[in-house]
Formats: C-alpha cells, structure tokens, sequence
C-alpha cells in the first residue's frame, strides 16, 4: 500500500468523488491483471464502502479467481445498479453454472435484452436449453450463435444432436459438418471414413476413437486412444471414453498422468476407477466413480462405469439407477445394454423388455444392434424363443455380421444346423470388427461335428486376430489332446497352425486412426493394433471382468 500513497500516486483513504473511485479501480485492475489478485481485493477492500459498479463487479471477478462463485454473484448484483446489465448477468450465469444451478444460470442469461445477446450469450443459452431438452430454444439460439460467426464450429456436434441438417460454405468445415451429421444418425462407419479424410491431429483422431467406440469396435477404438495418448500424454478430453476400451497397463498410466496433470478433471477419477475395476478392486471403483461424478454430475461415462461395476457386485437395483441417471444425461446403445443386463440381473423382464423397446424407437429403429437387444430379451423367456429368433433373423438381415444377434441365434438354431453354418460363413464374407468371435463360435461348429483339423484352423484365426482370447486358446489345447499322435499328422498341424500366425501377423495395421478394421475374407481380416485385453473374447472388458463363461454377447454389454 505504501507504493499506492506515495507522493506520486496519493490515494485518500476516504474517497469521496468520482474521481478517486476511478484512480482505485484503475490501480485494482492494474494488479488484478499482474495476477496479484489478493492485493487487487485488499486495495478494493478498503474503498468498498464508497464502490461504485465497476468496483463491485471487478471485486466479484476476483472472487470468480478465488473459486467463491456465491459470494461473485452477490457483487455482480449490487454492480447492476450502473453497470452493464448483460455483461453482469453473462457473469452471474458463469458464477451458477459453477454451482451446478443450470435453471438458474437460464434465468440469467434470458434476463438479457434481444437485442443485447451477444454470440457467447446465443452459444451458452443454446447449449443449456439442449442439456434441458428444449429442443426448439435450443436450435434457435445455436443458429443465431452461427449467424454471427461462421467458425462458432462448436455448434454444429449440438445441432446434429438436434436433428438439425447443417451447411457450410467454409472448405475447411465441410468435412466436420458431415462427420456431426453421420454421428447424430448413429451412422458410425460413415462417420469414420469421413474423419479419416480430414488431417491427422489430436482432435481427428479422439473423434475417430469415440465413433470406432460406438461402432462396437472397442480394439479399433483402443488403437486411436493409444495414438492420441502418444501425441498428447496430458490430454484429457475424451479419456473418460479411452478408460472404457484401454486394456489395465494403459489405463494404470492413463490415470497416473491425468492425476498429475490435473485433479479436479473426472477423466483422471474415471480411468483410476477403470483400472482398479480392472483388478477385481470393485469397492474401491465405485468410490472412484462417486469423486468424478462429485466433480462433473452429468458425466455419462461415470455413471455407465459405475452401473457396470456395481452389476459386477451383484447390486442389480442399484446399477438400474446408475443406468437410468446416464441414460437422463444421454440416449446410448451402451447404457441401454447395461440397463437391460442390470433388470434382467433383478428378473424385471417387463422393465427390461420396455428398455430395450425404447432403444429401438430412439436410437435407430433400423438398425442391428438395437434389434438384437430386444431379441436378448425375448430368448430369456422359454416361450419367447420363437419371437427372439425372429427379432435375431431381422437385425441380421439389416447387418449379417451383427455378433449381437448372430451369436445367440446359433445358439437357438443349433450348432449342428446348416443354418447356423451358411450364417457363420456368411457373416465372415461380411464387413465385421468382431471377426475373432465368429472364428471362435465357427470352431465350435466343427468340433462339435468332429472336424477336428479344421476348428483348429479357426480357433488359430481367432486367435490370431486377439492373441488374448483365452477360450480359443483354451479350445485349442483342448484339441491337441484328441489328435492322434502320427508324426505326420503333427507336423501338417504345425505348418497350418505357423501359416494362420503368419496370416494374422500381416494383417495387423499400423497404430493410425486412419488403418481399416474391416475386409470381406476371413484369412485377410484386418484389425486394429493387438490390445492386452480384448473387449469381447478375454476375460476382462475395459477394465470390466466377465466370466469365461458368459456368451461373447454379455461379455462387453456395457462397453
């Protein structure tokens, strides 16, 4: 203070004009902005008696830096008396959205006149009114947003959310606007392919990871996330959904450089809870999870995680409410898997029946997956076989290769049908990211047939495409036990066995989000980069343990 009452830069301790409460908000702004922010609030402090707006807001800014974000608003206010009415109230919604008050934070920023909105008063106002599923206000203020700045490219993800077909003249967001478009429709695969014509960089491929995600193809998925982790260790967007496809040795340094970099993240409590998950360490996930839900409480991945792990403690009610929270956040195949599992898990077939329903008529009523879930239902009941074997039949007919329906309708028809061979054969023909799964199950056709040499040919594919599938390679030696012991015999074995590994190890792709995940032959399926622990074929599905047992179906429901 002694420099602020020196001769040069006197400051009465009792201002009493206009003039003084300038020259002490100028001298506050001027430390505020050094980052010396406690004695900007002492200077501020000690003139609050005579402040006027200016004051009272930049005081408020100073609590905003010292996280007090109540005690901000209550400034914010007093500032409205002289001040600028918008800026205060785009302030004071800031200061609630912090508190998790989103109604209020609305009420805020509609305070606001027409005609002064700005574009982060339309983009804020737009984003809210979506999170509140006020679809209407919600287009309006995004386009509005767009209008005033063409490159606002945030608003395109939420319009395409939205249903709304957006255009652009600007060459560099024509390819961003197709790839929103084809995400909104669950069109995954287009959405990939589109994303692989666009630059390679950090943002390119996190989006290339999360639609791999939810394209069922979790090893394709795990490959980007390793790529994107290689670019940027630090980064934590999207990590929250990399801790639901990285295998336990990734996920043990995902979590430790999320924690050093930034505690207060939920991606870092996320991929701690996924590794410990991953280590039978149920209990302690869940209170991982209750810390990241705690620091963001509409974080979907938190809430999916924790209903996959309480379903691994056998709490069914209570992962129905972990399902049901994340799926009011928002509407996807993989918490509506997970709350069929969890009312199944608590023989509420009715309830688990009207869920899978509801994913058909929201998420994509021609699609495959969402079929075949209702057909997961339906085989539970000895007199709903014939009506699941019609909906596996139908999800089938829109994707051959669709495991979900493909597997379990095997499993109906019998192994020993002709059916279920020409759909094995003709899944494998089919565009697929699960192809170990069908060579598994193809195995299985021939063992049980006695066609001993050639199930070993396609437990060895399987194996080949996941060198963690542990029920292949349990099969495998299996059936070395039953061949007959002739040298000759052996050694035929042998050079297959060498040529299906040689096969396997060719078609593995480079680490790039660009690297093709499907083909239409068996022996030249190409897959994404080999992972420690395969989503649907080993024993441990992101950080998530399933039976050996359990049908390929189950295993991987949630992820």
């Amino acid at each position: 203070l002694q420099k602020f009452t020196s001769r040069d830069t006197m400051i009465p301790m009792n201002c009493e004009n206009d003039d003084d409460n300038h020259h002490v908000l100028m001298k506050a702004r001027e430390l505020f902005d050094l980052g010396l922010v406690e004695s900007a609030e002492i200077l501020l402090n000690l003139h609050i008696e005579t402040a006027d707006s200016a004051i009272f807001e930049l005081f408020g800014l100073i609590l905003i830096k010292k996280n007090q974000y109540k005690r901000a608003i209550t400034y914010f206010k007093k500032a409205e008396r002289g001040g600028n009415k918008a800026q205060l109230k785009w302030l004071e919604a800031e200061c609630l959205l912090k508190c998790d008050e989103l109604r209020g934070a609305v009420n805020a920023l509609e305070a606001i006149p027409e005609n002064c909105r700005d574009l982060k008063v339309f983009l804020l106002l737009g984003k809210l009114y979506e999170s509140q599923g006020i679809k209407k206000n919600a287009i309006e203020n995004l386009e509005k947003a767009l209008k005033i700045e063409p490159y606002a490219l945030e608003c395109f993800e939420p319009l395409a959310r939205l249903g709304r077909s957006v255009s652009s003249n600007i060459k560099e967001e024509n390819n961003l606007v197709q790839t929103q478009n084809a995400l909104a429709q669950r069109n995954f695969e287009t959405a990939v392919q589109t994303i692989e014509t666009m630059p390679i960089s950090l943002y390119t491929i996190l989006r290339a990871g999360k639609a791999r995600l939810d394209n069922d193809d979790c090893i394709g998925a795990a490959a980007c996330f390793i790529r994107a982790r290689a670019l940027d260790k630090q980064n934590p967007e999207f990590m929250d959904w990399a801790s639901l496809c990285l295998p336990a040795d990734h996920l043990a340094k995902l979590a430790h450089d999320l924690m050093t970099c930034d505690k207060k993240r939920p991606e870092a409590w996320i991929a701690a809870a996924a590794f410990a998950a991953s280590q039978n360490q149920n209990d302690r996930a869940v209170q991982l999870l209750d810390k990241a839900i705690s620091l963001d409480p509409r974080r979907v991945t938190a809430f999916q995680l924790r209903g996959a792990t309480l379903l691994k403690l056998n709490k069914p009610e209570l992962a129905v409410v972990a399902f049901f929270q994340a799926n009011n956040i928002s509407k996807e195949l993989r918490t509506y898997r997970g709350l069929v599992d969890a009312y199944l898990s608590a023989r509420k077939y009715k309830e688990a029946l009207h869920s899978a329903k509801e994913a058909v008529s929201l998420l994509a009523p021609n699609a495959a997956l969402p079929i075949a879930l209702v057909g997961k239902v339906l085989a539970t009941s000895p007199e709903g076989s014939e009506k699941a074997k019609r909906a596996f039949q139908k999800a089938l007919q829109v994707d051959p290769a669709c495991v979900d329906a493909l597997l379990p309708l095997v499993d109906i028809l019998g192994e020993n049908s002709n059916d279920s061979f020409h759909l094995l054969q003709t899944a494998l023909a089919a565009p697929c990211t699960q192809k170990d799964l069908i060579h598994f199950k193809l195995g299985q056709f021939y063992a049980k047939s006695n066609r001993i040499s050639d199930a070993l040919h396609s437990f060895h594919l399987a194996l080949s495409l996941n060198p963690n599938n542990q029920q292949a390679q349990g099969a495998i030696d299996s059936l070395h036990s039953l061949l007959p012991s002739s040298p000759t015999t052996v050694s035929s074995t042998r050079r297959r066995e060498h040529n299906t590994r040689r096969a396997g190890h060719r078609s593995s792709p480079t680490r790039s989000h660009r690297a093709t995940t499907t083909t239409t032959t068996a022996d030249s399926t190409t897959r994404a980069p080999t992972r420690r622990a395969s989503t649907r074929a080993s024993t441990t599905t992101a950080g998530i343990d399933t039976p050996e047992a359990a049908s390929p179906t189950d295993q991987g429901a949630y992820i």
